[in-house]
């Protein structure tokens, strides 16, 4: 303001945060303007005689800040499941239960899950999630963690951040709801998101009284592109990373049908 009684007041602009999903870019900034500027239209407080600046109507940039806070959104079907590896921390977000492996049976039928009471998970630490519908909002915080928590520690659940990479041979990928190796083709791996690496060197156990998936050990790899459109119509249809997705995906994608998995093509 220019009032001698007055002095320079500045004020601070705060906008609303800008959501940038996984691969996104958005370019962010300030631009000066004296669009709408009037001639003569401003003067100094006392001062009538002075032609002016062009000032009136006019802003102009100066430094700004960003501030970025990292946050993952899922969308998620009922009683999906799926798994997650961030690099920061992160408090669990309601409408989700998450495990940490506890082991596998002797028989290598079944995954036996721990539930995480925790609020907060740790950077870096891979889990397995099973949803109740709709949107997961995860919000990160602390600092970075450079990579995911070793598989060693973590039941052979092996988590990954960016990655180009393909799931190895002998492991196992999490379709729909059960565990399957990989043995005639190897998935692409999907960031942010863990496989089990081996059986070898797991926790066997005779029993367990919690949460179980089931492990395949034959190929669920194959693809099979002869399926008819009835059974396309009817079957649940998975992401090779796991995730539910609309029966109008396209290309390779994992079929649930009559309680039979399978990989197939879809055009």
């Amino acid at each position: 303001m220019d009032l001698p009684t007055v002095g320079n007041i500045w004020q601070t602009l705060t906008t609303p945060p800008v959501y940038v999903g996984e691969g996104g870019t958005v370019t962010i900034g300030f631009e000066g303007s004296k669009e709408g500027a009037v001639n003569n239209a401003w003067h100094p407080f006392g001062e009538t005689s002075n032609n002016g600046d062009r000032r009136e109507g006019w802003w102009c940039a100066t430094d700004f800040r960003l501030l970025y806070h990292p946050m993952k959104k899922m969308d998620t079907a009922t009683g999906e499941w799926g798994t997650l590896c961030l690099p920061y921390a992160y408090d669990v977000p309601k409408g989700a239960k998450f495990y940490q492996v506890a082991g596998i049976l002797k028989d290598h039928s079944k995954l036996c899950l721990e539930e995480i009471t925790a609020t907060t998970i740790e950077a870096g630490k891979p889990v397995i999630y099973q949803s109740e519908g709709g949107k997961l909002i995860f919000s990160q915080y602390g600092e970075k963690a450079k990579t995911p928590s070793s598989y060693k520690d973590e039941n052979n659940l092996r988590g990954f951040f960016e990655t180009l990479g393909r799931a190895p041979f002998e492991s196992y990928v999490l379709m729909g709801d059960t565990w399957c190796q990989v043995v005639q083709t190897r998935p692409s791996l999907v960031p942010f998101t863990a496989i089990i690496y081996k059986l070898e060197g797991m926790t066997e156990l005779d029993s367990w009284a919690g949460p179980t998936m089931a492990v395949n050990e034959g190929d669920y790899t194959g693809i099979d592109a002869n399926l008819n459109a009835d059974q396309n119509a009817n079957a649940d249809v998975y992401t090779i990373g796991g995730r539910r997705t609309s029966g109008q995906q396209r290309g390779v994608v994992v079929e649930k049908v009559g309680g039979q998995t399978r990989k197939t093509f879809r055009r």
